[in-house]
């Protein structure tokens, strides 16, 4: 950096391992979460003598100092860095980008509900939610906006909606922006499909046009029947009152019928 004055460096949001060459008479501005690490180092063409790191809204304005010959007080405190770190605090190891205080798998009669809770975010672009049915080879079947970078709490919810029969890994990663990624853990459920107690089946079947059919269970309140050809072309609609009906004047074929939230197919013969 030769330009003197205070320098915006927003594109540098990772200086991890990174040697900075300072010009004389240039401070950089760089945002709050830059990453450093102890590798990090600011070399000065000319010494400063007072050290800050002043927040100026999401930017940190560097004014660094030289205290003796060939001492840097601000790459001190990089090489103390224990991981990765902030610019603003050198020498304190960053938040993860994502706080994570819940995280958790549910088995529902239809489906899997994954609910996850944050505490705060930090340049989070998004989560991505991954199954699997031995824990070692996961597919990707999610992803999940996050919230970018906000300090308020955060709930997220996902609803697999084709979990596996047995046992079901689910791992959380969350990604930032330029494209690193955490896992931020694995949860498993067991998960058994379950027939409905009001699950309908259709007898006798296959029928005849104008036959009368029952539904295999009592209704607690009025339903619709509605039917479909081959096609799924709507050709019939009915409303039940009791736990049978006749069947319409029907072509000779395969139909579908659904009543509420059951499906079931119905073969009219000739």
């Amino acid at each position: 950096m030769e330009s003197e004055g205070i320098v915006d460096m927003a594109d540098f949001e990772d200086l991890r391992d990174v040697e900075v060459n300072i010009g004389p008479g240039t401070i950089p501005l760089f945002k709050l979460s830059t990453l450093t690490n102890k590798h990090t180092r600011f070399d000065f063409k000319e010494s400063f003598d007072t050290y800050e790191a002043m927040a100026t809204s999401d930017r940190a304005q560097l004014v660094l100092s030289v205290f003796e010959v060939g001492v840097n007080w601000y790459n001190f405190f990089l090489s103390l860095c224990p991981g990765d770190c902030t610019i603003l605090f050198p020498s304190f190891s960053s938040v993860a980008p994502v706080t994570l205080i819940a995280w958790s798998t549910t088995p529902q009669r239809n489906h899997v509900e994954l609910s996850w809770e944050t505490a705060e975010e930090l340049d989070n672009s998004h989560f991505m939610v991954s199954r699997s049915t031995d824990g070692v080879n996961f597919t990707e079947i999610a992803s999940i906006g996050g919230q970018g970078t906000t300090e308020t709490t955060s709930t997220y919810h996902y609803r697999d909606q084709k979990p596996h029969r047995g046992t079901n890994y689910y791992r959380l990663d969350q990604y930032d922006y330029d494209g690193t990624m955490e896992t931020l853990g694995v949860q498993y459920v067991e998960w058994e499909v379950e027939a409905s107690p009001d699950a309908i089946v259709l007898s006798p079947n296959p029928v005849a046009s104008g036959q009368r059919i029952s539904l295999g269970v009592e209704l607690t309140k009025p339903a619709e029947a509605i039917i479909f050809n081959a096609d799924g072309r709507l050709v019939a609609s009915l409303m039940l009152e009791s736990s049978s009906f006749r069947v319409p004047s029907l072509k000779p074929g395969v139909y579908t019928v659904r009543i509420n939230e059951s499906t079931n197919r119905l073969v009219v013969a000739r």
